[in-house]
């Protein structure tokens, strides 16, 4: 059964099939092979569901995010972003007493 897995993944991966859907098919295999098996479509959705809701897995598009920010070394800022900045700049500027912002 371990390698209807292993090649099930190698044949997705090739095939370029997003990997959260390739982990969920993967995951299905057991259970498709042997009726017996415990884990059935229900509750393996529910532990992928469950899965996502977790805290930890908002670092990585975060980190790349951050990554992307970092590669551009400032040169590229979205001229949207610019303007929205110099407009909040200038708002805060306005409603403190003349201090500098």
């Amino acid at each position: 059964m371990l390698g209807v897995i292993f090649g099930a993944m190698a044949v997705m991966l090739v095939l370029t099939v997003p990997i959260g859907v390739m982990l969920l098919a993967v995951a299905l295999i057991p259970s498709l092979m042997d009726p017996g098996f415990m884990a059935t479509v229900p509750f393996v959705l529910r532990n992928v569901v469950g899965g996502l809701n977790s805290t930890p897995l908002l670092a990585i598009p975060l980190f790349i995010l951050g990554g992307i920010i970092m590669s551009t070394n400032g040169k590229r800022i979205d001229a949207s972003v610019a303007s929205e900045l110099e407009h909040a700049r200038i708002v805060l500027k306005e409603e403190n007493d003349g201090g500098e912002c």
